[in-house]
């Protein structure tokens, strides 16, 4: 069989470009070699979309820091692309999730949120007092995991369920200064015990 149009699975760093494959040679970066990995590039050319540097640094921050809201990337992704804007940021986050490479998740009070876990129906668990956010894998059954009772006529493909607590950090963080916190003070008892002992005036 002849492989000669075969593109190799391995790419190489030279000079700050990508080589291995013409395709790759889209994408410029100062990154080292265990920055860069194929995968990005894979999951962006199968989407359908063209390989860019943006997209490739952005999927490669949210693979490093997931449910990170657009301003997180944005900070990340800045670190390789000093030149790249929020504005960009957003579009690239838009184009990704329509094709399918994240998920976008929109806690109440919070900013939308961005993730590289697709194609299952998992939750989330968000902190009310650091806003960590942690997945949670389907409760039980098969998707969307959830039946209502009466779905209004809708045929429902997926169930998003946000479970809100404390996480463990603030669990303990909220123990520790229970434990270092002073007596409580009572003013007025205090003050009502002096009052009593306060002779009554002579006529």
């Amino acid at each position: 069989m002849d492989d000669r149009g075969a593109r190799p699975r391995t790419i190489f760093l030279h000079r700050g470009r990508l080589t291995g494959d013409p395709s790759y040679e889209l994408l410029t970066t100062s990154a080292t070699l265990d920055d860069v990995t194929p995968e990005p590039v894979d999951s962006i050319r199968r989407s359908g979309l063209r390989v860019t540097t943006q997209r490739v640094a952005v999927l490669q921050a949210l693979e490093d820091m997931p449910h990170a809201d657009t301003d997180a990337i944005h900070r990340r992704v800045q670190v390789s692309q000093p030149g790249i804007t929020v504005q960009s940021v957003y579009v690239v986050l838009a184009a990704l999730t329509e094709a399918g490479l994240l998920r976008r998740i929109e806690p109440a009070g919070s900013p939308a949120l961005y993730e590289r876990r697709i194609g299952d129906n998992h939750h989330h668990a968000i902190c009310t007092g650091c806003g960590a956010v942690e997945d949670i894998d389907c409760a039980v059954g098969q998707a969307p995991c959830l039946e209502p009772s009466d779905a209004g006529g809708f045929a429902i493909a997926t169930a998003e369920v946000t479970y809100w607590g404390l996480c463990a950090a603030c669990q303990a963080a909220e123990r520790q200064a229970a434990e270092h916190q002073p007596a409580e003070h009572h003013p007025a008892i205090h003050e009502t015990a002096i009052h009593h002992t306060i002779p009554s005036p002579r006529n």
